[in-house]
């Protein structure tokens, strides 16, 4: 999906489903735009930090590489440990999950030190909530289905397109329903 330019009002959610060195990262905003990737990573590259956080962390990551907010934006994530970090870079804190590499063979820095930095430096006018996960929050729910498919590796070809586009299009009608109720 190509880069989104969006307005205020965007409200985003994003999760992450981890099984061993399978990572699968999600991500459903009120708008529509939605995400889904597959990842696999070396228990090696991890090695004493917690691999959940680290996925929801990428997931935030994987979210803002494809949607670029034009204003202020709600960001849903159910892990409070990456709810905290994501606090502490916003405040200008660039500590990462113990055990996160810095540095990586290629010329780009990864993930987390770009997305720390970003958040540092006031880029991302973003306020963070905590939304209990498996709890029926229709975005985050979204995110949550989006990131299991990924993680089984089950969205490929044309068959399971259509199946994240159907989980994602019904999760924002879900959240549009219930949203004007709160």
């Amino acid at each position: 999906m190509a880069d989104v330019v969006t307005s205020d009002g965007l409200v985003l959610a994003t999760d992450a489903s981890v099984a061993g060195t399978k990572l699968g990262l999600g991500w459903l905003s009120n708008q529509g735009h939605y995400g889904a990737l597959f990842q696999r990573h070396p228990e090696s590259r991890i090695v004493g930090s917690d691999s959940t956080t680290i996925g929801e962390l990428r997931a935030v990551a994987y979210a803002l590489r494809h949607i670029r907010p034009s204003g202020r934006f709600l960001l849903l994530v159910d892990s409070r440990a990456a709810g905290s970090f994501l606090g502490r870079w916003l405040e200008g804190d660039l500590t990462l999950p113990s055990g996160y590499p810095t540095t990586r063979p290629s010329p780009a820095p990864p993930s987390l030190v770009r997305l720390a930095g970003f958040l540092a430096c006031g880029a991302g006018h973003v306020d963070v909530r905590w939304v209990p996960g498996h709890k029926g929050h229709p975005l985050n729910e979204g995110a949550d289905s989006l990131a299991k498919l990924a993680q089984r590796n089950e969205f490929s070809g044309q068959k399971a397109r259509d199946v994240v586009e159907m989980i994602a299009r019904r999760r924002v009608l879900d959240y549009q329903q219930v949203e004007p109720l709160r």
